[in-house]
């Protein structure tokens, strides 16, 4: 699915202003595919078009919109939770043994509803890490540092379909640029302003979170918990500047 994925994943949605869908780097998923005799090859063999693959909206199974739960939704979030620590492979293993495809409403679904809700706060919980501070920061100040080094020739945009090492290789290849991408390397914390400093941001970021159903109903609509855990996800302000320290 993220085959277009580019370096730094993310962080070039915030390059190319769309910050708040983060879909932007979906639209080279066509050529790249087109691109590769591999896959190409691959898809004669099981008679396949191109077009049957390159947009996986149309296996609902395997993406949806938000809050529904698709395969996709499903893999980074419990890699995510995992990693970061808010759950151990147990759960995980826990999660998947009820998980289930809804034929009705065609979207994954649990069959337990305490599972459900335990994942769904597993979720929330996750999802205030990609909308944190730090974390949109990170990626508006990392936007910027590659958009200008792309229009002082440093780099150049096909190079963000390499890998980050070659990337990093040519931004360091600059004195000016070493400097930097040092300079963003040591940023340990974040404060936050009412009004605008140098380098300072007041930056949005796409609220990622999941309402999974049990059986043939939406959480929210079960728990009186889960409710709560969405309005105060939704209430979050990006109201104000950060600043890295």
């Amino acid at each position: 699915m993220d085959i277009a994925t580019p370096v730094f994943a993310h962080t070039i949605d915030f390059l190319n202003g769309d910050y708040i869908k983060q879909e932007s780097t979906e639209d080279e998923t066509e050529n790249i595919i087109k691109n590769s005799t591999e896959i190409v090859h691959l898809l004669k063999k099981y008679n396949l078009k191109v077009a049957d693959v390159s947009d996986y909206h149309i296996y609902p199974i395997a993406d949806n919109d938000s809050p529904r739960l698709s395969a996709d939704r499903l893999e980074y979030s419990l890699g995510n939770m995992l990693n970061y620590g808010f759950v151990d492979i147990d759960k995980i293993k826990k999660y998947y043994q009820h998980i289930y495809i809804n034929q009705k409403q065609n979207e994954l679904a649990f069959n337990d509803l305490n599972i459900a809700i335990a994942f769904t706060k597993d979720v929330f919980q996750t999802s205030k890490v990609y909308i944190c501070d730090e974390d949109r920061y990170a990626m508006q100040t990392l936007a910027i540092l590659l958009k200008n080094a792309m229009n002082d020739g440093i780099i150049c945009y096909d190079d963000l379909y390499l890998n980050e090492k070659s990337v990093i290789q040519k931004l360091t290849g600059s004195k000016e640029y070493k400097e930097k991408w040092l300079t963003y390397c040591n940023y340990s914390q974040t404060e936050r302003y009412d009004y605008q400093i140098e380098n300072s941001y007041c930056i949005m970021a796409k609220k990622r979170y999941i309402l999974p159903l049990y059986k043939d109903k939406r959480l929210d609509q079960l728990s009186s918990e889960i409710n709560a855990l969405l309005k105060e996800y939704l209430n979050i302000s990006f109201d104000y500047y950060v600043l890295g320290k």
